[in-house]
Protein backbone atom coordinates (compact mmCIF):
# COMPACT_ATOMS: atom_id res chain seq x y z
CA UNK A 1 0.00 0.00 0.00
CA UNK A 2 1.00 3.77 -0.31
CA UNK A 3 1.23 5.18 2.75
CA UNK A 4 1.55 9.06 2.57
CA UNK A 5 -0.67 11.54 3.42
CA UNK A 6 -2.43 13.97 1.42
CA UNK A 7 -1.29 12.87 -1.67
CA UNK A 8 -3.51 10.85 -3.63
CA UNK A 9 -4.12 12.64 -7.17
CA UNK A 10 -8.17 10.81 -6.92
CA UNK A 11 -9.36 12.58 -4.15
CA UNK A 12 -10.15 16.32 -3.93
CA UNK A 13 -9.78 15.45 0.20
CA UNK A 14 -5.93 14.83 -0.76
CA UNK A 15 -4.01 16.38 -3.50
CA UNK A 16 -6.23 19.05 -4.16
CA UNK A 17 -4.36 21.07 -7.33
CA UNK A 18 -3.07 17.78 -8.70
CA UNK A 19 -5.30 17.52 -11.69
CA UNK A 20 -7.94 20.26 -11.02
CA UNK A 21 -9.68 22.02 -13.70
CA UNK A 22 -8.82 25.78 -14.17
CA UNK A 23 -11.98 28.27 -13.96
CA UNK A 24 -11.46 31.81 -14.25
CA UNK A 25 -13.76 32.72 -11.75
CA UNK A 26 -12.68 29.96 -9.09
CA UNK A 27 -9.41 29.25 -9.59
CA UNK A 28 -8.68 25.54 -9.48
CA UNK A 29 -11.60 23.22 -9.35
CA UNK A 30 -10.95 19.92 -7.39
CA UNK A 31 -12.17 16.37 -8.68
CA UNK A 32 -14.68 14.21 -6.81
CA UNK A 33 -14.07 12.09 -3.69
CA UNK A 34 -13.12 8.89 -3.34
CA UNK A 35 -15.92 6.17 -2.89
CA UNK A 36 -15.26 5.51 0.58
CA UNK A 37 -15.72 9.13 1.22
CA UNK A 38 -18.89 9.61 -0.48
CA UNK A 39 -20.43 6.00 1.15
CA UNK A 40 -19.24 7.61 4.28
CA UNK A 41 -21.50 10.93 3.48
CA UNK A 42 -24.34 8.85 2.55
CA UNK A 43 -23.88 10.12 -1.45
CA UNK A 44 -23.80 6.43 -2.58
CA UNK A 45 -27.42 4.84 -1.91
CA UNK A 46 -26.96 1.15 -0.90
CA UNK A 47 -28.18 -0.46 -4.14
CA UNK A 48 -25.12 0.78 -5.72
CA UNK A 49 -22.50 -0.35 -3.69
CA UNK A 50 -21.53 -3.65 -4.09
CA UNK A 51 -20.45 -6.03 -0.73
CA UNK A 52 -19.58 -9.46 -1.69
CA UNK A 53 -20.66 -12.46 0.56
CA UNK A 54 -18.96 -15.20 -1.27
CA UNK A 55 -16.76 -16.33 -4.14
CA UNK A 56 -16.62 -14.88 -7.47
CA UNK A 57 -18.86 -12.01 -9.02
CA UNK A 58 -18.45 -10.08 -11.69
CA UNK A 59 -20.29 -6.59 -11.78
CA UNK A 60 -20.29 -3.69 -13.54
CA UNK A 61 -19.05 -0.28 -11.97
CA UNK A 62 -20.11 2.88 -13.34
CA UNK A 63 -17.48 5.72 -12.95
CA UNK A 64 -18.07 8.17 -9.91
CA UNK A 65 -18.00 11.15 -11.95
CA UNK A 66 -21.56 12.26 -13.62
CA UNK A 67 -22.79 8.41 -13.69
CA UNK A 68 -24.60 7.37 -16.50
CA UNK A 69 -26.36 4.15 -15.10
CA UNK A 70 -27.70 2.78 -11.78
CA UNK A 71 -24.73 0.19 -11.98
CA UNK A 72 -22.67 -0.40 -8.66
CA UNK A 73 -20.60 3.00 -8.06
CA UNK A 74 -18.59 0.74 -5.44
CA UNK A 75 -17.53 -2.09 -4.06
CA UNK A 76 -16.45 -3.16 -0.26
CA UNK A 77 -14.65 -5.99 0.34
CA UNK A 78 -14.62 -7.38 3.77
CA UNK A 79 -10.86 -8.33 4.77
CA UNK A 80 -10.45 -11.23 7.19
CA UNK A 81 -12.94 -10.49 9.44
CA UNK A 82 -12.63 -6.94 10.06
CA UNK A 83 -15.77 -4.36 9.95
CA UNK A 84 -13.31 -1.55 9.79
CA UNK A 85 -10.49 -3.07 7.33
CA UNK A 86 -11.41 -3.17 3.74
CA UNK A 87 -10.90 -2.38 0.30
CA UNK A 88 -12.86 -0.40 -1.95
CA UNK A 89 -13.06 -0.83 -5.54
CA UNK A 90 -14.35 2.29 -7.73
CA UNK A 91 -14.12 3.50 -11.76
CA UNK A 92 -12.89 6.65 -12.93
CA UNK A 93 -13.15 8.49 -15.62
CA UNK A 94 -12.24 11.70 -16.78
CA UNK A 95 -15.33 13.40 -17.19
CA UNK A 96 -17.45 16.12 -15.45
CA UNK A 97 -15.02 17.68 -12.19
CA UNK A 98 -12.73 14.21 -13.05
CA UNK A 99 -11.98 15.66 -16.29
CA UNK A 100 -8.19 16.23 -15.56
CA UNK A 101 -7.81 13.15 -14.34
CA UNK A 102 -4.66 10.82 -15.70
CA UNK A 103 -6.99 8.33 -17.55
CA UNK A 104 -9.84 6.06 -17.29
CA UNK A 105 -8.83 3.26 -14.87
CA UNK A 106 -10.58 1.44 -11.75
CA UNK A 107 -8.75 2.69 -8.67
CA UNK A 108 -8.36 0.41 -5.13
CA UNK A 109 -8.23 1.59 -1.53
CA UNK A 110 -7.39 -0.13 1.28
CA UNK A 111 -9.24 1.39 4.62
CA UNK A 112 -8.72 0.90 7.66
CA UNK A 113 -11.12 3.08 9.89
CA UNK A 114 -8.86 2.61 12.68
CA UNK A 115 -5.68 4.72 11.65
CA UNK A 116 -5.14 7.94 12.88
CA UNK A 117 -4.22 9.70 9.91
CA UNK A 118 -4.54 8.09 6.21
CA UNK A 119 -7.63 5.74 6.68
CA UNK A 120 -8.33 5.11 2.93
CA UNK A 121 -4.50 4.73 0.99
CA UNK A 122 -4.40 4.28 -2.85
CA UNK A 123 -3.19 0.80 -3.81
CA UNK A 124 -0.16 1.67 -5.82
CA UNK A 125 1.92 -1.44 -6.48
CA UNK A 126 5.38 0.50 -7.96
CA UNK A 127 5.03 3.05 -4.33
CA UNK A 128 7.25 5.50 -6.86
CA UNK A 129 5.39 7.86 -5.19
CA UNK A 130 3.19 8.96 -8.02
CA UNK A 131 -0.36 7.62 -7.14
CA UNK A 132 -1.56 9.16 -10.75
CA UNK A 133 0.77 6.89 -13.14
CA UNK A 134 -0.17 3.06 -13.97
CA UNK A 135 0.69 1.67 -10.71
CA UNK A 136 -2.28 2.87 -9.36
CA UNK A 137 -4.33 2.46 -12.09
CA UNK A 138 -5.81 -1.02 -12.68
CA UNK A 139 -6.89 -1.54 -16.48
CA UNK A 140 -8.52 -4.18 -18.36
CA UNK A 141 -6.32 -7.21 -18.55
CA UNK A 142 -4.84 -6.22 -14.87
CA UNK A 143 -5.36 -8.38 -11.84
CA UNK A 144 -5.08 -6.82 -8.13
CA UNK A 145 -4.54 -10.05 -5.88
CA UNK A 146 -4.03 -10.20 -1.85
CA UNK A 147 -3.30 -13.86 -1.45
CA UNK A 148 -3.06 -13.26 2.49
CA UNK A 149 -6.82 -12.50 2.07
CA UNK A 150 -8.29 -14.67 -0.54
CA UNK A 151 -8.69 -11.40 -2.49
CA UNK A 152 -8.50 -10.43 -6.13
CA UNK A 153 -10.37 -7.70 -8.57
CA UNK A 154 -9.75 -8.66 -12.37
CA UNK A 155 -10.62 -5.68 -14.73
CA UNK A 156 -12.65 -7.42 -17.12
CA UNK A 157 -13.49 -5.09 -19.75
CA UNK A 158 -14.49 -0.77 -20.37
CA UNK A 159 -17.56 0.15 -20.46
CA UNK A 160 -18.86 3.27 -21.96
CA UNK A 161 -19.23 4.49 -18.72
CA UNK A 162 -17.20 2.61 -16.46
CA UNK A 163 -15.98 -0.69 -16.33
CA UNK A 164 -16.28 -4.27 -15.57
CA UNK A 165 -14.57 -6.25 -12.79
CA UNK A 166 -14.12 -9.82 -11.39
CA UNK A 167 -14.51 -9.98 -7.66
CA UNK A 168 -13.11 -13.08 -6.03
CA UNK A 169 -13.64 -13.39 -2.68
CA UNK A 170 -12.83 -16.19 -0.23
CA UNK A 171 -14.69 -15.73 3.06
CA UNK A 172 -13.05 -16.63 6.85
CA UNK A 173 -15.73 -19.17 7.75
CA UNK A 174 -16.87 -16.85 10.02
CA UNK A 175 -18.02 -14.40 7.71
CA UNK A 176 -20.06 -17.03 5.80
CA UNK A 177 -23.62 -16.98 5.86
CA UNK A 178 -25.15 -19.97 5.17
CA UNK A 179 -28.91 -19.36 3.01
CA UNK A 180 -30.80 -22.68 4.28
CA UNK A 181 -29.65 -25.22 7.28
CA UNK A 182 -27.51 -27.29 5.22
CA UNK A 183 -23.86 -27.49 4.88
CA UNK A 184 -22.06 -25.49 2.54
CA UNK A 185 -18.67 -25.87 0.92
CA UNK A 186 -15.20 -23.48 1.17
CA UNK A 187 -11.92 -25.22 -0.75
CA UNK A 188 -12.40 -28.55 0.46
CA UNK A 189 -13.56 -27.98 3.98
CA UNK A 190 -17.42 -28.57 4.79
CA UNK A 191 -19.52 -25.60 6.75
CA UNK A 192 -22.21 -25.53 9.45
CA UNK A 193 -23.97 -23.28 11.50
Amino acid sequence: MYGQTYDNVWDVMSAVGAFCSPDPVFGCLGKHTISYHKNLVGWISPGQKYSPSAFTQTITLEHLALPETSNYLMAQIPIADSTTHFYTVEARHPTGYDNKLPGPAVIIHEVDTTRADTRAQIVDVDANGDTGDAGAMWTVGEVFSDQANNISVAVDSATASGFVVTIAFRPTPRQLRPTNDSAWLVGNRHYRE
